[in-house]
């Protein structure tokens, strides 16, 4: 989910900023502890919806209701190479597939992966969705 909601920073997360680039914490070391980069940063870098309620649920553990899960990291040491290169095979799935045949004859690790990721760019893609409306509707008022 972070990488998803990573790579739409810059809609999702606009009120956020996300400027975090490494190319950034190597020019500026004082980025690393702001950013979370080494340990828990003191503000949250990213939200991401929770995926234990969805905000159903106000005692919820994980977002107190919030719909949204506060990460006080820099969400780039969460991605891990292996999720740069299923986003980036997520880019042409499902019609050019990495191995010859059907859907199929694809291992299964990259089909489970491919459909996680679809789940999460839908969520995401509804919640942007929902964003906009309020936006909107707040807008006309």
């Amino acid at each position: 989910m972070i990488a998803v909601a990573y790579s739409h920073r810059k809609s999702f997360h606009e009120g956020w900023g996300l400027p975090h680039a490494c190319r950034v914490c190597k020019k500026f070391p004082e980025k690393k502890a702001e950013w979370g980069c080494e340990s828990p940063a003191r503000e949250p870098q990213i939200q991401i919806p929770c995926v234990l309620c969805a905000g159903d649920d106000a005692d919820c553990q994980v977002c107190n209701g919030t719909g949204y899960e506060d990460i006080y990291r820099c969400p780039r040491t969460f991605i891990t190479p292996w999720e740069t290169e299923y986003r980036a095979l997520h880019r042409s799935w499902p019609g050019a597939l990495p191995f010859a045949g059907g859907i199929w004859d694809q291992p299964a690790q990259y089909v489970i992966a491919m459909r996680i990721i679809d789940q999460a760019e839908g969520l995401m893609q509804e919640i942007l969705e929902d964003e906009r409306e309020a936006k909107m509707k707040g807008g006309k008022q």
